[in-house]
């Protein structure tokens, strides 16, 4: 079994991107650095370890971008698993060995991707998944082994043999919920992505977080902000991935993200834009003055 770990960098942090590879390290066959331009390159080529190949893009595509052109790296070198990793996740030493134990035990034609349970460390909990339930997304916290409609990318083991079926992700879509359309999807087509109790990650969702009114919110930039608005929103007037109903819960998820955020943004015109964007179901990348 070849597995290879897949990271996009953007000007990461150095000492965290580090820690990330180095745990990764011994635990695949080769490291895929995609580098959507950052401005520190130079940095990241010093500390990429000696299983590492780097390839370089000349400006920033987004995420999905930069993805699809590991998938195809991989690709050409027969690889047969693909663990995706955010560039400051920092995993644990036996990681891939959890993987190959559970592949054997739940090991299903059908299964696209193996995902873990995500604990955010900003609000001290396990992160939520998205399932589908009478045609509607609920968010619901992990507590067994359980098929998903989505899950964040950080940490997913995708099967490249059922990856080239499905194809990769959508390079239309910018930063935000690129990871939730490939997930939805891979359902969508039939297949599944199974979250498993025995694979974890440690992740930080957000810069910050704030209390308001008792509920823990993450803070972010309001570029952010902005995408995540206007991708839920765009997403689910042109999705064919989901029913109505889903896509209709997606709706109004964008306009509570709104309203959640808007008091709290320095750019306000900006998530005012997020919506008039998602509205003209925009999701590309956009350049801010």
């Amino acid at each position: 079994m070849i597995i290879d770990a897949l990271i996009v960098t953007y000007n990461p942090e150095i000492e965290r991107f580090a820690k990330a590879l180095e745990s990764l390290r011994s635990q695949v066959s080769e490291i895929i650095i995609v580098d959507n331009g950052s401005e520190n390159y130079a940095e990241i080529e010093k500390v990429k370890t000696e299983n590492s190949v780097l390839i370089p893009l000349k400006s920033n595509y987004g995420n999905s971008y930069a993805v699809n052109r590991g998938f195809e790296y991989a690709e050409k070198q027969g690889v047969d698993f693909i663990i995706l990793s955010d560039q400051d996740t920092v995993f644990k030493e036996d990681y891939a060995a959890h993987f190959e134990k559970v592949f054997l035990k739940n090991h299903d034609d059908k299964i696209a991707a193996y995902a873990p349970f995500v604990f955010d460390e900003n609000i001290n909990s396990i992160l939520y998944v998205g399932v589908l339930k009478n045609n509607r997304i609920k968010n619901v916290v992990p507590e067994n082994t359980m098929n998903v409609l989505h899950t964040i990318a950080s940490g997913m083991i995708i099967d490249c043999k059922i990856l080239a079926n499905i194809g990769g992700m959508n390079e239309d879509i910018f930063v935000d919920m690129f990871d939730y359309e490939w997930c939805w999807k891979v359902n969508y087509l039939g297949y599944k992505i199974l979250v498993l109790p025995e694979l974890s990650i440690n992740h930080k969702f957000g810069d910050k977080i704030i209390t308001i009114l008792g509920k823990k919110l993450p803070l972010r930039s309001d570029l952010r902000y902005y995408f995540g608005i206007r991708n839920a929103i765009a997403l689910s007037l042109k999705t064919k991935y989901l029913p109505q109903k889903g896509r209709f819960f997606l709706f109004i998820f964008g306009i509570e993200y709104f309203c959640g955020y808007f008091f709290l943004a320095k750019k306000k015109l900006l998530l005012l834009k997020a919506v008039i964007d998602g509205l003209k179901k925009k999701t590309g990348k956009i350049v801010i003055s």
